[in-house]
């Protein structure tokens, strides 16, 4: 495989990447504008939902960081690193 070749290959996938990502966080945005302003409704309190937001997050954050930690995101340098 050519430096070339390699390049707009990758180019292709962090491109992939990148756009998976854009969208889910649009995804989130709206879903989460949607679901304060029904928790705004329900008489949620400001305080109500930051205090579920944090845990929330927190739970998240550990998901993502296993999720990282078994896939991490970026490509292999070395072919022996998938070769073992």
């Amino acid at each position: 495989m050519s430096k070339e070749k390699y390049r707009l290959k990758l180019r292709q996938n962090l491109s992939a990447y990148a756009t998976s990502q854009t969208r889910a966080s649009m995804t989130l945005g709206g879903r989460l504008t949607v679901l304060r302003l029904q928790a705004t409704v329900a008489g949620l309190t400001d305080a109500d939902l930051a205090d579920i937001t944090a845990e929330e997050t927190a739970r998240a954050d550990r998901r993502l960081a296993r999720i990282t930690a078994l896939h991490p995101v970026g490509p292999v340098v070395h072919v022996e690193d998938i070769q073992s």
